[in-house]
């Protein structure tokens, strides 16, 4: 029981004090507190707000050097070559499509009409998955030769 709550209860011992007014007041004004509860509860509040202030701020920090991080590996990324395929190659995946979220295709389901393809992904396993997974560059034919004028 609050101390304002103790005197208010010590009238009501009083016969000339209207006793119903004095429980009005008590329910209605019961859950007073002193100034210098209130600036407790404010000062607790504002620690915790700076406690949260500090912990966003390092958080944002290493959220934007994480960012940062990001960017700078998507630009090594981009700067990458794409690998280059032959022009069948680059068919049979404009074709079939490559495997994005997980789906499986089956390259190898008309084995007869694709082993030309089929031989050359064994033997190019790297390029064919970069290829898939990032893109790809067709290999452009040789259209004339040179020949050598010195012999």
């Amino acid at each position: 029981m609050t101390k304002f709550e103790e005197e208010f209860k010590a009238l009501t011992s009083w016969d000339w004090v209207n006793v119903d007014l004095i429980q009005q007041i008590l329910t209605r004004f019961g859950n007073w507190h002193s100034d210098e509860e209130f600036q407790a509860e404010k000062d607790a509040r504002k620690k915790e707000y700076e406690i949260h202030q500090d912990i966003y701020s390092k958080t944002s920090k290493k959220l934007n050097k994480a960012e940062l991080e990001i960017a700078n590996l998507k630009s090594q990324l981009q700067q990458q070559a794409l690998p280059v395929v032959p022009d069948f190659i680059g068919k049979l995946i404009n074709t079939f499509g490559a495997p994005e979220d997980g789906k499986y295709i089956n390259y190898s389901a008309s084995y007869l009409e694709n082993q030309k393809e089929l031989d050359w992904i064994d033997n190019h396993q790297k390029t064919w998955l970069t290829a898939l997974l990032i893109g790809f560059t067709v290999e452009k034919p040789q259209l004339f030769y040179l020949r050598d004028e010195l012999t």
